[in-house]
């Protein structure tokens, strides 16, 4: 399991990264739009965004194919050496050939930014798991935007006070440490378990082909294509109105390094205040979603309300809530996909997707500026508030795509987990234990005897009968005490139902319970009021009432369902664990439906209470040093977790709950970040709430128990020790 001093490393050193990163591309891009807008016509714009985006289409062709064969660890940094390297070209060759160098830095940051930012989060899904990305992903962030505040005040001053050809040398400086910093975010990677990845040629040309074939990934790239696009429109729009306003050159720059480091000032408040917060209380898929509803309502401010305030005020808040709340959401929608799709997919999509947009947005914008300026800028709002609310609605499908992801992942990955089975076969003697020492009771109140569910009943007296009946000589056997004589007669397939009370008080014996269970399960549609009344009874003996279930499970009247359900209330912890199993058998058999989940939602939450109440005895019998019975009560925490999860399955999914908690257990760091993750999003808040105590920061199997049979044995040994300790433990509080 990663060190938390090598997770909190990696944390930092992203932190710091993200923000050197963002700073350049802020930076870069101030420098860009100065650049090219001072040595070509605002007309010409749309022709650059098709040629940059036809461009980032190759780089993505030989992106996807690198990060598949040798990781984003591996690629990013070399990437971003090589960007270094060409920036310091481009500010060779600026001064004798501006125009070149103008066309040449806007294919630049086309490509090779779009490429590291999606790398740089690639390395981040990797190297965190879900619950982790999720808790630290608002500092890396913020780290981010406080770089972005930081590059646009530094492009302002070199505008300011030098010309915009002397960004370049300090924008590769920026690249040079990004890829120092993301090396040493791979090198703090320690002990997490390396991701087993595909071959290459078994997913060449691959990125097109998941996307189209993973509805999941297929709603994402219609988000970024929607949102790419809408976005376009708006920035035109925004770039010819600033052009319109300002002079060409130093005083352009200044303009956008201003709006640059203004929208990083906001982003930055927003990422650190609001991040977190939305994304708990929203979800993914809504926080996602706040990007498109603010381009549509930024879009109708501007088609109404046109001028350069207004539209910088638009923009701003479009790139504000892009570079925060959506990057935020956005990121940790790849965390549950596998690592081999994601390599494949992400950089199509980051990369290629966003070109793509790109493209079309410019050919959209040549298309309507020949309406003329004054219909034009009008109509390309429209445009954008309508691509604006096809990504509202498709991010609406996130959030459960979001949980079928994590679903898929915790089940793709079940066949990994090489542990021993949470509950084993044999814990049952454990439960009688646990049953006949009642722990309900250690909190005080009167002491009760501890009685034996094994004990052999008492053999009845043998009465003289004249005449016998076929009825009369099967209960004789029934209470003959004789085991081979009872355990005859309970096979016997015409076993009548009048013998049935006696039946079920053989339950109580053990020698012959399984043949008591068998028969009574033959009869149990003519018994279920019988059966389901002593089940509930708590002056029926506890030894039958914790094997009724076994009977009832094999029925699916209504009656047998309600009685099952009451049983989960009842003190007795074996009598509620039997009653859950009972009713998953008749779940499963019927296909789910049957069982009220409110009904369920309580006995949970009261399960939860109980184990509360389990814990705080605990301390009290440590106290009294009864480390005996404390090993117990911890083995009783997991049952209960079982038996809570067992309740949960009869209204939520089976099997990835039971991976789930299975995942707990894990060493694997990734594997327990899925599994909280799926389990926060799935569960009800208010067993959420409830349940969380008993699931995060979990020890796993091997820290927390020994090997479960020397367990159970010592258990059983220590009876007689047991029942002192608490014998001595209520003297002392009366």
């Amino acid at each position: 399991m990663n060190r938390p001093g090598r997770t909190d490393l990696a944390v930092y050193t992203a932190s710091v990264g993200a923000g050197v990163m963002i700073a350049n591309q802020v930076g870069v891009k101030a420098t860009r739009d100065a650049l090219f807008l001072s040595n070509f016509d605002i007309s010409l714009l749309p022709w650059m965004l098709m040629g940059a985006a036809a461009f980032s289409i190759l780089m993505v062709v030989w992106a996807s194919h690198a990060m598949i064969r040798w990781g984003p660890a591996r690629v990013v940094p070399v990437v971003f050496f090589a960007s270094a390297v060409l920036l310091v070209a481009e500010w060779v060759v600026v001064y004798p050939s501006p125009r070149v160098v103008a066309v040449v830095v806007y294919l630049h940051v086309a490509a090779f930014g779009s490429f590291l930012v999606s790398g740089f989060w690639s390395i981040v899904n990797e190297r965190f798991d879900p619950r982790t990305a999720k808790r630290k992903i608002g500092l890396i962030a913020g780290g981010g935007t406080l770089g972005g505040l930081i590059g646009g005040l530094l492009a302002e001053r070199v505008g300011a006070m030098l010309a915009v050809e002397a960004m370049l040398p300090l924008l590769a400086a920026m690249h040079l440490a990004c890829g120092v910093l993301v090396r040493r975010i791979h090198a703090s990677e320690g002990s997490t378990p390396r991701a087993r990845v595909q071959r290459p040629r078994t997913l060449k040309g691959a990125g097109l082909g998941v996307l189209v074939r993973t509805p999941y990934l297929r709603s994402i790239g219609v988000l970024v294509l929607a949102t790419a696009s809408s976005a376009t429109l708006l920035d035109y729009v925004f770039k010819a109105r600033a052009f319109a306003a300002f002079d060409q050159g130093e005083e352009l720059m200044r303009f956008f390094a201003v709006f640059y480091a203004g929208v990083a000032l906001v982003t930055f408040l927003v990422q650190t205040l609001l991040s977190r917060v939305v994304l708990e209380n929203l979800g993914l898929g809504r926080t996602a979603g706040i990007l498109p509803s603010a381009t549509a309502v930024g879009g109708l401010v501007m088609l109404f309300v046109p001028g350069l305030a207004v539209g910088s005020l638009v923009r701003g808040a479009e790139s504000t809530v892009r570079s925060s709340l959506y990057r935020s959401a956005y990121e940790l929608l790849y965390t549950p996909v596998p690592i081999e799709r994601k390599r494949a997919v992400k950089p199509f999509v980051d990369v290629g997707l966003v070109r793509v947009a790109d493209g079309f947005g410019a050919v959209l914008v040549r298309l309507l500026l020949l309406m003329g300026p004054v219909l034009a800028l009008p109509a390309m709002m429209v445009a954008a508030v309508v691509l604006a609310g096809i990504g509202l609605l498709t991010s609406q499908q996130l959030g459960r795509g979001y949980v079928e992801a994590l679903k898929d992942r915790l089940v793709g990955r079940a066949g990994e987990l090489d542990m021993p089975e949470v509950v084993g076969p044999a814990d049952s003697a454990v439960m009688r234990t646990l049953g006949d020492l009642d722990i309900s009771r250690l909190g005080g109140g009167a002491a009760s005897g501890v009685r034996s569910a094994t004990a052999k009943p008492p053999k009845p007296p043998v009465r003289a009968l004249a005449d016998r009946d076929p009825v009369t000589e099967t209960m004789g056997d029934l209470r003959s005490g004789v085991r081979e004589r009872v355990r005859t007669r309970l096979r016997d397939s015409d076993l009548p139902p009048v013998v049935a009370g006696q039946v079920i008080s053989l339950l109580a014996w053990d020698e012959v319970s399984d043949d008591a269970v068998a028969a009574l399960q033959r009869l149990s549609g003519k018994l279920v009021g019988a059966l389901t009344d002593a089940l509930v009874d708590p002056q029926s003996d506890f030894a039958i009432r914790r094997r009724i279930p076994r009977v009832l499970a094999v029925c699916d009247s209504p009656r047998a369902i309600d009685g099952l359900l009451m049983a989960l209330d009842d003190r007795r912890f074996e009598v509620r664990y039997q009653s859950a199993v009972a009713l998953e058998r008749i779940h499963q058999r019927r296909t789910g439906g049957d069982v009220p989940a409110a009904r369920v939602t309580t006995a949970i939450l009261k399960e939860l209470d109980v184990d509360k109440m389990g814990l705080r005895n605990r301390q009290l019998v440590d106290e009294n040093e009864s480390r005996h019975l404390g090993r117990l009560l911890e083995d009783r925490k997991d049952l209960s977790l079982e038996h809570v999860f067992r309740l949960l399955g009869l209204f939520l999914e089976r099997e990835p709950l039971g991976i789930a908690l299975q995942g707990l257990y894990t060493d694997d760091p990734h594997l327990r970040g899925t599994a909280l993750e799926y389990l926060e999003s799935v569960l009800p808040p208010r067993i959420r709430h409830r349940l969380w105590p008993f699931l995060e920061d979990r020890p796993s199997r091997k820290q927390q128990l020994r090997q479960a049979p020397e367990l159970r044995s010592e258990l059983l040994q220590s009876r007689q020790s047991i029942e002192i300790n608490l014998e001595s433990l209520r003297k002392k509080r009366s």
